[in-house]
Formats: structure tokens, C-alpha cells, sequence
């Protein structure tokens, strides 16, 4: 009922007279990857007088037969604007951070769910803070399991640009499992930090994991330079013997070295349990699925690509190659690292074109890896391939 509603709903909207919608974008997207198919379909924009809609819709599963496909709600909220002030809420995602290839906080892909918070604007900067529940849906749970009985997350983000090349960006996330004493100051009141709980007035020390983040990118003459790097609690009680537990990126583009080419490199490293603490219910997870990079944690990457647009054609085409080196990459509660697993090294390539138009935007990414100690096994040897078919109205 929930999808044919939603479906229902979008269909309405796209049925506005133009002078409703003031600004929408339909998407629509296609990803095979492994023999595992994903589609969904999104509505995001404003409907006038300052509301705004995201709504969505998808189904996945394999291809050997239509019994083997799920279909869900992928988005169902809103928002409304006042000047330089916006709330929202809804089954939502987000999206924080400057990485091209490898995020770190809050990815493009990452699951939505549900959460209010608002937004605060000013001439050089920006404010965003959201409370939301990070539970397992139920629809997702295997025989056997049961739903978290309390995880929240409280995060916000601070951007600022305190010098026309330089953009800065900081934010923290808590996640935690049990309600406290003044929850609802740090969950509502700007800029309070999180970590402050800790204190006053004080939140268990188990009850809780917390993240922090900063980013940043510098543009100069010859190439824009940026970077994100997120910490956990852990390393932050000096003596404590606690492992280091961090995620970083590093990436730099530039459009001058080549006339008409777009060039990229970015270097990525994740250590094993990144987003988790001992609580098995505060991980920065929805179920298996990271809030942050999509591929968890545990992990090394290194990323070139060269991307043109052609003007005669209106399109765009990106090559690049990369490597990867997998460790113990699900999002899990910390423990000791397994000192027999072997790391799966991958090798590919990524082909991307995009074309426009009017207001159509088509778009295809072909991503195909060849794997040494495939699945973690010494000596094994296989293939990874993604296939993503987008489409994209802007109405």
C-alpha cells in the first residue's frame, strides 16, 4: 500500500500545473550489479510558497524471477522554507561532504530514514542539524532477528567560507542507544556539541558512539585541493589502549593541465571498524548499511579519472582507472581484526557518459573490476561489474 500511495502521489505532483512547480526533478535509476538489480524512481523539489517534496520508490532483487523482487519506499518527506530558515522531516536522506569518489560522513547513496531537523543559512555559511531513528526496518530483518529497541542518531554540520578560495566544514554525529538527561537541548539547540553529553550531564559511556568530522577544500590558481577526515571516540582518551579508528580522503582536480579535460585523483583510507564501538546497537549503521562510505569500513582506495564535455554533441565522458584493497569492509561492533583474512585486491575501470537534452539528462556508469584473492581466499580470482542506466527531468 505504502508504494502504490507513493506512486500515486508522484504522479500528482508531475500532473501540477507548471506555475505549481516551481522547481522539480524526476530521477530515475537502474543499477545491475553482480546479478542483483535495483531500481528506483525519486520526485525532489519545491511545489511553491516554500513547501518542497521528497518522495520515492524502488525495487531490487534478482532477475531469475519477479518472486525474487522487494519493493519499498525508498523516500517520503518534506520541507518548508521561510526566508533563510528550513525544517524538515520525513523518511529522508542526506548528504554531507566534499569527496568526489570516497565520502566518509554522510555519502549520496546512503539509506534514508526517518528524521526531522532544520536548516540556517547566512552569507558565507550554513548550518544543519537533524535527530533521527537509525532502527532496522523491519521489513529488512532476517528470521530470527530482532528490531534495535532504541537507536537514535543526533548529527549536525557547520560549512563556512572564511576566505572566497577556502571552504571549511565541521560536524559530529552521536549515535545512541538509551535516552539521557538533556536530550532534548542537544538534539534541538544549534551548535551544542554532541560530546558534551558525555558530561553534562552525562550519558553512559556504553549507551553511546561518537563521531566527528571535518572537511575542506582549497581552490588555487592551478587545481581545487579537498580533503575529509572523520574520527571516532576512540582515539580521543589518551592511555586508554583503544584502537585508532578513523576515515580519510584526500583528492585533487584540476581543468588546466589539459585544455577541455577534467582531471582527478583521489586517495582514500578507512580503518577496520571506522563507524563502531563495542555497542553492537551504536554502530553509524542502518542494519548492514553504512551511513557513510557505502562500502563500510576496512579499506584502501586510490582513484584517477579524466572527464570531457563535448559541446557538439552535449555530453560528457569520464574514464578512470582504480585500485582497492578490502578488508573486513561490514559495518560491525569493534573486535580484534582477524589476523588471517586477506585482503581482496581490485583493479578496474570506470566508463561514465553523460547527455543532455532540453531538460532530459541521460546518463549510463559501467564500473568493472578484476579481483585477486576474490572473496578473501588466497590465489581465487574473479570479476566485479556495476551497470547504472539513469535518466533525470528537470521540470
Amino acid at each position: 500500500m505504502r508504494f502504490i500511495a507513493v506512486v500515486f502521489l508522484s504522479l500528482a505532483l508531475l500532473c501540477m500545473p507548471q506555475t505549481v512547480l516551481a522547481d522539480m526533478t524526476v530521477n530515475l535509476d537502474w543499477e545491475m550489479a553482480n546479478r542483483y538489480n535495483d531500481l528506483t524512481v525519486s520526485v525532489d523539489g519545491e511545489v511553491g510558497q516554500g513547501f518542497g517534496v521528497k518522495l520515492g520508490v524502488g525495487a531490487a532483487g534478482s532477475m531469475e524471477g519477479p518472486e525474487n523482487f522487494a519493493t519499498r519506499v525508498t523516500e517520503f518527506g518534506g520541507s518548508y522554507s521561510i526566508g533563510t530558515f528550513k525544517v524538515f522531516g520525513g523518511l529522508i536522506s542526506h548528504t554531507v561532504g566534499r569527496a568526489k569518489i570516497h565520502p566518509t560522513f554522510l555519502c549520496p547513496n546512503s539509506p534514508a530514514f526517518p528524521n526531522v531537523g532544520y536548516e540556517i543559512s547566512g552569507m558565507n555559511w550554513s548550518y544543519m542539524k537533524l535527530h533521527g531513528d537509525l532502527r532496522t526496518p523491519r521489513r529488512e530483518l532476517l528470521p530470527g532477528e530482532e528490531q534495535e529497541t532504541y537507536k537514535r542518531l543526533g548529527l549536525h554540520y557547520l560549512s563556512f567560507t572564511p576566505w572566497e578560495p577556502l571552504s571549511i566544514g565541521l560536524g559530529e554525529a552521536l549515535v545512541f542507544t538509551e535516552s539521557f538527561d538533556g536530550d532534548l537541548f542537544y538534539n534541538s539547540l544549534p551548535f551544542l556539541p554532541y560530546y558534551f553529553a558525555k558530561y553534562f550531564p552525562g550519558i553512559k559511556s556504553a549507551a553511546d558512539n561518537s563521531l566527528f568530522y571535518g572537511d575542506g577544500q582549497l581552490k588555487l590558481p592551478v587545481v581545487t585541493l579537498y580533503g575529509e577526515l572523520l574520527v571516532n571516540e576512540f582515539p580521543m582518551t589518551p592511555g586508554a589502549g583503544n584502537p585508532k579508528l578513523f576515515a580519510i580522503t584526500l583528492g585533487a582536480e584540476t581543468d588546466k593541465l589539459i585544455p577541455n579535460w577534467n582531471l582527478l585523483a583521489e586517495y582514500t583510507y578507512f580503518t577496520d571498524r571506522a563507524y563502531s564501538n563495542g555497542n553492537k546497537d551504536a554502530v553509524y549503521s542502518i542494519g548492514d548499511k553504512s551511513l557513510g562510505h557505502p562500502l563500510g569500513d576496512d579499506f584502501t582506495g586510490f582513484d584517477i579519472q579524466a572527464s570531457r564535455y563535448w559541446d557538439f554533441i552535449q555530453s560528457e565522458t569520464t574514464f578512470g582507472v582504480y585500485h582497492l584493497r578490502l578488508g573486513d569492509t561490514a559495518v560491525r561492533p569493534w573486535s580484534k581484526r582477524s589476523e588471517d583474512l586477506v585482503e581482496e585486491k581490485v583493479y578496474g575501470v570506470k566508463l561514465e557518459a553523460k547527455h543532455w537534452r532540453d531538460n532530459l539528462e541521460l546518463g549510463a556508469h559501467l564500473d568493472v573490476g578484476y579481483v585477486t584473492d576474490y572473496k578473501h581466499q588466497p590465489g581465487e580470482t574473479g570479476f566485479k561489474h556495476k551497470f547504472i542506466l539513469s535518466a533525470t527531468w528537470h521540470l
